[in-house]
């Protein structure tokens, strides 16, 4: 399974996307910007406290879903 969605534009005019994929037991829901974790859900258990829109990651400071590497 896979999917791509809209999910907001930035300040500068860029647009953000949603892209979802996984399988039967695991699902991971991933930002274009800066690779933001939004869900990770595992046997059916979202394991992962996302935001549920963009707004909320352009005015976190605690780099909520940050990905490293």
């Amino acid at each position: 399974m896979s999917d791509v969605k809209y999910f907001g534009t930035l300040p500068s005019g860029e647009e953000v996307h949603l892209y979802k994929i996984g399988s039967e037991s695991a699902r991971l829901t991933v930002t274009d910007f800066g690779a933001a974790v939004v869900s990770l859900v595992v046997f059916g258990r979202d394991v992962v406290g996302g935001f549920d829109t963009l707004e909320g990651y352009l005015m976190d400071d605690s780099h909520q879903g940050g990905t490293i590497g």
